[in-house]
């Protein structure tokens, strides 16, 4: 049956099926929605591994229906590691929306859109670049990863991704991860697009990223036809504020902060599965930062890196590169790199190293103090090119020359000055290789100094992997060194240094250069840098194995050994004691610990040979030890201890000084830190040694014993010896007084005082003979301040004799002590010796000085509270009684000298007497006694220079010109100043008053023993008040000085109210024999009272005296010589007259026996000469010619008449022989009578008498002759003839009964002359004559002024007076008158 088919029922039939469907439709999506929350998380996983042969973790499912389709959420999607998959995913979150419809038609699901948040992408290029075995092994490998293709260019329509992370995995390299964000993909058709951001890390900012474009075209489904291209670009890329917040993200503060931007675009091609080649061009880019307010900048100015492709691999060039560091441009940089197969090659071109210093902020992985320690390298040179290469066995090769590089310390990177090297790199091992060439490396404070070194070429390695630094042979060599050693330095764990070296070390005083200071440890490289000051060693090795933070190995995990033997050296073992030198020694350096052996050395001047100095280990409380036998002198080893820090050995051996060679042992335990205590033990032999304690200064002599020292304890016995080369036995011994340290010494010897040395000479030294014993103790105490010392003495003198005067001589056997006591401090002390109750010595002296800054001796008591003591230099103070000075003065002398001696070449003379020779000047060193300065005290009675001095009070001082002596005593009461050349400046004697009355004789001085001229020192007396055994002599004024030929007064002179003297002289000398010559006045304006000073009465009265005297004798002035007298001397008496007395009277008349010349004569004219003998003037010349007194010319003009004296008299024998003549004036003519009538009343009464008994003519008595002959004690006077004539009386006096005419008056008749008396003369009278005029004075007296003394009155002796007669005239000159003749003598 044949249907018809009709539209209605078509069309309706349409709608029903379509109802149906839409029905089904609504019913399955209804199911669908229903079914998508019950979702199987497990089967959905089946699912992917069946569809694409991956295995997937889902995290928890969860699906909605949306307004156009369901929507499926992935809580994770997890892509774990598997066999033939190149990579891992995961994605924490996934949300797909399916394409319903298109699911629905196709039957397969259909996903139109995909949302993946946090997704992290890990690829691992080693398998996805690595070769396949066989066909099917690829291609198993490629369609693993078909299913990824098919999935993002096919299956998924669009999909984007909020936050993919890419890490590449390498074994080769270490990959930054590569983030990416705001993906967004679109695949329509065959083409496949993509756009989004690639970031520099995963703390994105704005600004901060790269665009990325992807524009691929294919066919998903076939990877292989999937081609296209990739493109990146910069714009602006700000670096400072990526770096910014990439450090504020990380908790991790810059480097360096940094500003900067990047401008760059880069097109890759894609094809086969593969990125093809590629374009990178640089834009304009720079990065600045600063460092140390310097500027640092680097810029790209242009540049493109072409990439390309092979057949077996890969290439990259670089086309116009414009770089600039600093402005300054890169010049011929390149960089090419190519692939080939399994082989990697690559070159960049030069490289200056200054210019990378811009970009050390960017290099990854780099710490801030890596970086800032990269930047403090400072590195100067550069790097010629670069070669790498990479060869199958995938080990990285490098080769990259390196000249005139430098760069500065920084951390435990050494600095190095300029060097040329080239760098080789062989997996992980780093060589260099470095040409012949000096070196300067600085290793900061790893050494004190930069090290500088010439060296052949040298080989080294670093391995990377072990972190091992290898220098298998190592050369140096400098001024200081020459070193071949291997060394390798392992940074793996601890650093660790093997080290093996030999050293040549030439000079030692800069080995503190080498010291490795950290590594051997502060306090040991301080310790030997300090203690090593000169030598050199040939030998020295050094050995080093372990890590450097367990040096100095005390648990054996390392061993450090250094070891030399130093020649010619010089080594302070400790820096507060003195340095060993002309060392040559054996030293051991054993980790902490040093040893060292002197086989020869000097410590100073101590010989320390076989010494060993150990310091058991270097660490905060080392110590040093000294072991040594000593054989060394005591100044030596004092000067050692005087240069230490032993200040209490050093103190002891200050006083106990020892000055020749000893012989001992010496163990020191020095510490080498700060609040040690040393500790010092020794024994120290003494056999003939010489001891000198300076405190108080005393030389111990030829010492025999043993010395033992602990410390500051220093003890002995029983030692013997010598001081002041006598026999002593002492002992002494240190330790603690209270608080304080101390030296006890005792002593115990005989002096014998004949041999005492010259030290110990003093002004009483040759005073003392005999033996003296005595003992001792001696104190010293040393506190903060300095010491002290306390020392006392007990002497017994009873085998001593005393050659002192009385009472401090002693004989032999007399008993006597004396006591000594010595007191002070580090300042001053004084010394106090008492001798019994007799004397006292007290004296001060500064301890710095050798001898007494003062001292006092007191004789005849001991000192008395209230004696002033002198500060400074010497006093000798007297309180004696009875008293010969002359005992006393050698001892005062003494002191003198001593005095003088040390300041002048003149020596004082030992007596008045008797003084030496004057002394050559010279100059003479201080002894041990200051020189005297003062002499004081009172003498009760003192007998000097033949003379008596009672109640004596002395004070004498040294003033600045002279030794001023005052003297208090009621016989002289001045000064006397003695001038310190008194040679040359005399002595000044000014008193007040001077009265000398000299004792009996006891002894005879002769003339040889007398002081000679020439022994004389000038001299100057003035004294007011002179007086000579009672005679007053007044003002006496003396002043000499030596001559060429001996000693010449200048002046002396007496002046007194009785008259003046005034002369002059010289004392001369010639071969031993002494003469004396002098010239003198005296003028007197009354002889008898001058006379009188010397009680004598010469009888003449009222007369002046005028005396000259030019008189010479052999010998000295004082020891008058008669028979060698000679001169000439001329007196003049004026008017005056003579009585009858004694010849006795005065020595002049008794010359001429003048007294019995008068007595003579008053028999004859009794009536004229009865009254004396008057005259108007008396002198004459007197000549001496050896002895014998001549005159000429001496003449008496007398009233009564003249008288002349001729003759001689021998003063030697005192025998006289003279003629004498007198004429009367009576019978010179009638006016004489004149005269003699009317000259005086008993002339009168003489001429009236003869009126009665004479004719008007008389004979008178013209001249009388007489000789003197016999001695000055008996006198002969006889007369030998007498002259007579006759004379006319004038008329005027006669009476008128006898007068005649006026003629025969006036006539005179001629005088009748007495007939001559026999007997031979002896002399012959001269002729009557006027007198001869006096002879001129001396022109070379100096006259003294002349006096006006009242003259004496004397009384004439009353007689009897004739009864007068008168007379009718007066007598006149014109008168005659007749004498009559008188009769001669029997």
């Amino acid at each position: 049956m044949k249907l018809r088919l009709c539209p209605y029922k078509i069309g309706r039939i349409c709608w029903q099926v379509l109802a149906l469907i839409l029905v089904l439709f609504a019913l399955m999506v209804s199911l669908i929605r229903g079914l998508l929350p019950q979702l199987d998380e497990l089967r959905l996983e089946q699912y992917v591994e069946q569809q694409y042969g991956v295995k997937v973790q889902l995290g928890q499912l969860s699906a909605k229906w949306q307004a156009y389709g369901p929507s499926v959420s992935v809580a994770s999607v997890e892509l774990p590691q598997q066999d033939e998959l190149p990579l891992t995913l995961s994605v924490q979150n996934v949300q797909i929306k399916l394409d319903f419809w298109q699911t629905l038609l196709t039957l397969k699901p259909q996903v139109e859109n995909v949302n993946f948040g946090h997704v992290f992408l890990s690829l691992d290029l080693d398998k996805l670049a690595a070769p396949a075995s066989s066909n099917d092994s690829k291609q198993a490998s490629t369609s693993n990863m078909d299913w990824l293709y098919a999935l993002l260019l096919e299956q998924l329509e669009q999909y984007a991704i909020d936050d993919a992370t890419v890490q590449l995995l390498s074994t080769s390299h270490q990959y930054q991860p590569i983030h990416l964000r705001q993906l967004r993909w679109l695949n329509h058709g065959t083409r496949h697009r993509a756009s989004g951001a690639l970031y520099l890390d995963d703390t994105p900012a704005g600004g901060e990223h790269l665009s990325l474009n992807v524009d691929l075209s294919g066919d998903g489904y076939d990877p292989d036809s999937i081609n296209g291209q990739l493109y990146l670009a910069a714009n602006q890329l700000n670096l400072g504020a990526w770096a910014s917040d990439r450090s504020k993200a990380r908790n991790e503060p810059l480097s360096v902060p940094v500003q900067g931007v990047v401008n760059l675009q880069a097109w890759f091609d894609v094809n086969h599965r593969a990125v093809g080649s590629g374009l990178i061009r640089l834009g304009h880019s720079a990065l600045d930062w600063q460092q140390d307010n310097e500027q640092q900048s680097f810029v790209i100015n242009g540049g493109d890196f072409l990439w390309q492709t092979t057949a077996d691999g890969w290439q990259l060039s670089s086309q116009r590169l414009a770089f600039s560091s600093n402005q300054q441009p890169w010049q011929d940089f390149t960089v090419q790199a190519q692939q080939r197969g399994t082989q990697f090659f690559g070159h960049i071109g030069k490289i200056e190293l200054m210019a990378l210093r811009p970009l050390i902020p960017l290099i990854p992985g780099v710490s801030p103090a890596t970086t800032q320690q990269l930047l403090a390298l400072n590195a100067k040179g550069e790097i010629a090119e670069v070669n790498l290469y990479q060869g199958p066995d995938n080990k990285f090769q490098l080769n990259a020359p390196i000249k005139a590089a430098s760069w500065q310390a920084s951390g435990a990177i050494p600095g190095s000055g300029t060097i040329d090297a080239t760098l080789s790199l062989h997996g992980d091992f780093l060589s260099a290789r470095l040409p012949k060439q000096q070196y300067q490396l600085d290793f900061a404070k790893q050494f004190s100094a930069p090290l500088r070194f010439e060296s052949d070429a040298i080989t080294g390695g670093f391995d990377v992997a072990g972190q091992r630094l290898i220098v298998p042979e190592l050369q140096l060599h400098n001024d200081d060194l020459s070193l071949a050693a291997s060394a390798a330095l392992d940074f793996s764990d601890d650093t660790t240094l093997s080290l093996s070296a030999a050293l040549q070390l030439h000079d030692l005083a800069h080995a503190h250069r080498y010291f490795p200071l950290q590594a051997m440890g502060e306090s040991l490289s301080d310790y030997l840098t300090s203690a090593i000051k000169a030598g050199h060693s040939d030998d020295a090795a050094v050995v080093w194995r372990g890590a450097l933070t367990d040096f100095p190995y005390n648990e054996h995990q390392g061993i450090f050994q250094a070891g030399f033997t130093l020649q010619q050296g010089t080594y302070a073992f400790q820096p507060d004691w003195p340095a060993a030198d002309k060392l040559q020694l054996d030293a051991l350096f054993e980790n902490a610990a040093m040893r060292l052996h002197v086989q020869q050395g000097m410590l100073r001047q101590v010989d320390i040979s076989g010494a060993d100095i150990v310091i058991p280990s270097m660490e905060a409380h080392s110590e040093l030890h000294v072991d040594a036998k000593l054989h060394a002198f005591g100044p030596a080893v004092t000067d050692v201890m005087n240069l230490s820090p032993l200040t209490s050995v050093s103190s002891t051996l200050n006083i106990v000084q020892i000055r020749d060679a000893i012989d001992g042992e010496l163990h020191l335990n020095i510490p080498l830190y700060v609040g040690g205590v040393a500790d010092v033990k020794a024994k120290v032999a003494l056999n003939n040694t010489p001891v000198y304690l300076s405190k108080p200064g005393v030389l111990l002599d030829k010492l025999n014993g043993e010395v033992s020292i602990d410390n500051e304890l220093i003890s002995t016995e029983k030692l013997s010896g010598l001081m002041y080369q006598q026999p002593i036995q002492l002992s002494f011994d240190t330790g603690r007084v209270n608080e304080h340290f101390g030296v006890n010494v005792k002593l115990n010897s005989q002096w014998d005082l004949n041999r005492l040395p010259a030290e110990l000479n003093n002004p009483l030294t040759s005073f003392y003979a005999g033996k003296m014993s005595w003992k001792g103790n001696l104190r010293l105490i040393f506190d903060e301040s300095g010491f002290r010392v306390q020392a006392n003495a007990d002497a017994d003198l009873t085998d001593s004799s005393l050659l002192m005067p009385a009472p401090f001589n002693k004989a032999v056997g007399q008993p006597l002590t004396a006591t000594a006591e010595l007191l002070g401090d580090d300042k001053q002390a004084s010394l106090d010796i008492r001798m019994a109750n007799l004397a006292e010595f007290w004296g001060s002296f500064d301890v710095d000085a050798d001898n007494l800054k003062s001292y006092d001796v007191m004789l005849g008591r001991p000192f008395r509270s209230g004696d002033k003591l002198t500060k400074q230099d010497g006093k000798l103070w007297l309180a004696l009684g009875d008293t010969q000075f002359d005992a006393w003065q050698p001892v005062i002398e003494a002191f003198v000298n001593d005095t003088q001696s040390a300041t002048q070449a003149a020596t004082v003379p030992t007596s008045v007497t008797a003084v030496s020779e004057p002394a050559a000047p010279a100059t003479k060193v201080r002894g041990f006694f200051p020189p005297l300065k003062g002499i004081g005290g009172s003498v009760q009675q003192l007998s000097m220079l033949g003379h008596q001095f009672t109640n004596v009070n002395l004070d004498a001082h040294d003033t600045e010109q002279s030794w001023m002596f005052n003297i208090d005593a009621p016989e002289f009461a001045g000064n006397v100043d003695i001038f310190p050349d008194w040679w040359n400046q005399g002595l000044k004697v000014v008193a007040n008053h001077l009265y000398l009355i000299p004792l009996a004789p006891t002894t005879t001085t002769t003339d040889s023993s007398a002081t000679q001229p020439s022994q004389l020192p000038p001299l100057a007396v003035d004294i007011n008040d002179f007086s000579y055994q009672g005679r007053a002599l007044g003002h006496l004024a003396l002043q000499g000085a030596p001559s060429d030929n001996g000693y010449h007064i200048q002046t002396f002179s007496l002046s007194s109210p009785q008259g003046e003297l005034q002369g002059q002289g010289d004392w001369l000398t010639k071969d031993g024999e002494n003469l004396t010559k002098v010239n003198f006045t005296v003028d007197s304006a009354n002889f008898e009272q001058l006379a009188a000073i010397f009680d004598a009465n010469p009888g003449v009265k009222d007369s002046s005296l005028k005396l000259n005297a030019n008189l010479d004798w052999h010998g000295s002035p004082t020891a008058f010589n008669l028979p060698s007298l000679n001169g000439d001397v001329r007196f003049d008496l004026g008017k005056g007259h003579m009585e009858q007395l004694s010849d006795k009277g005065a020595r002049i008349f008794s010359l001429f026996s003048l007294d019995s010349l008068l007595r003579k004569l008053s028999l004859d004219f009794s009536d004229v000469f009865g009254k004396g003998l008057y005259f108007n003037t008396f002198g004459g010349d007197l000549h001496l010619d050896n002895g014998m007194l001549k005159t000429t010319n001496t003449e008496m003009d007398a009233v009564a008449g003249n008288m002349k004296v001729r003759g001689y008299t021998d003063l030697v024998s005192q025998s006289l022989n003279y003629d004498i003549r007198f004429a009367p004036k009576l019978a010179s003519s009638v006016p004489t009578v004149v005269l003699l009538s009317t000259s005086a009343w008993t002339m009168g009464i003489g001429a009236f008498a003869l009126t009665k008994v004479l004719e008007p003519v008389i004979e008178v008595i013209s001249e009388i002759r007489f000789r003197l002959t016999g001695t000055m004690e008996n006198p002969k006077l006889e007369e030998l003839e007498r002259k007579s004539k006759e004379i006319e009386i004038p008329k005027s006096i006669l009476p008128e009964d006898k007068r005649g005419d006026g003629k025969d008056a006036e006539g005179e008749a001629p005088a009748t002359e007495a007939t001559p008396s026999s007997g031979n003369d002896t002399l012959t009278p001269a002729a009557e004559k006027t007198p001869a005029p006096q002879q001129a004075a001396p022109t070379n007296v100096v006259p003294l002024p002349t006096a006006n003394p009242t003259p004496a009155t004397s009384t004439p002796k009353s007689t009897p007076k004739p009864p007068a007669t008168e007379t009718e005239e007066q007598p006149n000159a014109s008168q005659s008158v007749t004498v009559p003749k008188q009769p001669q003598a029997a």
